[in-house]
């Protein structure tokens, strides 16, 4: 079987050119060229039975069948819940997919980093990568979007001194993740 092999969250990437981590503008231009807003995800919520819930109908309200590019950061915090709910109730391959809003919306408004840092990794008290969901998120990403991840990553690291101890701690357990 062909493909890409597993990916097990610790292979280091590398963005196709240096991106000066003090540039959001540059970070952006990266993360933007990595994802491709189109084709949105159809399948969307990991269980099909639980589109009549508030939490359900909130996502797929602010999300469903709409390119990564027009959800908003203000989409995801009107929704009311942590980055581990949002996984919980999509698609793996459909939180790669909208990954990059969360990220060039912590660009724009950093006061929203835990959202960014948390959104990126595995939530567990140690961040290890485990279980099928984990990974299938991971495989979902390229190399170029890991590297675009790693963009990010490089940018908090030198956002300080906004950066507080715990998106630090954060910032730190994702590099550890993404290389």
């Amino acid at each position: 079987m062909g493909g890409k092999p597993p990916f097990t969250g610790y292979e280091v990437s590398c963005a196709e050119r240096p991106v000066r981590a003090g540039d959001p503008m540059e970070v952006e231009v990266a993360i933007r060229a990595a994802f491709p807003d189109q084709p949105v995800p159809q399948d969307f919520f990991r269980d099909a039975d639980c589109r009549d819930k508030d939490f359900h109908l909130e996502l797929a309200g602010r999300m469903q069948n709409r390119p990564w590019t027009a959800v908003s950061l203000m989409d995801w915090r009107m929704i009311g819940a942590t980055p581990a709910a949002w996984r919980e109730y999509l698609v793996a391959e459909t939180f790669a997919y909208y990954i990059p809003s969360i990220l060039v919306g912590v660009l724009a408004e950093p006061a929203f980093a835990d959202l960014a840092l948390e959104a990126v990794l595995p939530f567990n008290q140690k961040h290890q990568p485990r279980g099928e969901w984990w990974f299938s998120f991971a495989r979902a990403l390229t190399d170029r979007q890991r590297g675009a991840m790693k963009d990010f990553l490089t940018h908090m690291r030198g956002s300080k001194p906004s950066l507080d101890l715990v998106n630090e701690e954060l910032v730190d357990a994702a590099e550890a993740v993404w290389g």
